[in-house]
């Protein structure tokens, strides 16, 4: 796990230095597999809650003219800010997928369909088969 985590550590520290230079790595630029694998980074550098911060910051302005992936961008906002606004954090409570608290949560499948996100009806569906009951 110590190899996991320095490699990760690597790669967060490289992908801050393009942020630094470039800004986010745009889909034109570098291209949808590079694209995501930047916002995976971003998404998954849990202990650096700055750097999320700032990745989230330089992605917004992208969403809309398609330079970014819209859910990638809604995963983020979700593990950074409390509430979410796109039901994408969350746990299992015994066999069932529950989200954590949704910012005004009769507007959250207007939220995620903006995104091009599937409804939160089927996305709780899909976790808590993976998550929940295949620990059972």
């Amino acid at each position: 796990m110590n190899e996991v985590l320095r490699v990760d550590a690597q790669n967060t520290q490289r992908l801050d230095a393009i942020m630094k230079s470039m800004g986010w790595p745009r889909i034109s630029a570098v291209g949808r597999k590079a694209a995501d694998a930047a916002a995976l980074l971003a998404l998954h550098a849990d202990r650096n809650p700055q750097f999320q911060r700032r990745a989230l910051e330089l992605m917004q302005p992208l969403v809309e003219i398609k330079e970014v992936n819209p859910e990638q961008f809604a995963y983020l906002w979700d593990r950074t800010h409390v509430p979410q606004r796109f039901g994408t954090q969350g746990g299992c409570h015994g066999t069932s997928w529950v989200p954590d608290e949704v910012e005004d949560p009769a507007q959250v499948e207007s939220r995620r369909a903006a995104m091009g996100m599937r409804p939160l009806s089927d996305y709780v569906a899909i976790a808590s088969e993976m998550l929940c009951r295949a620990r059972q």
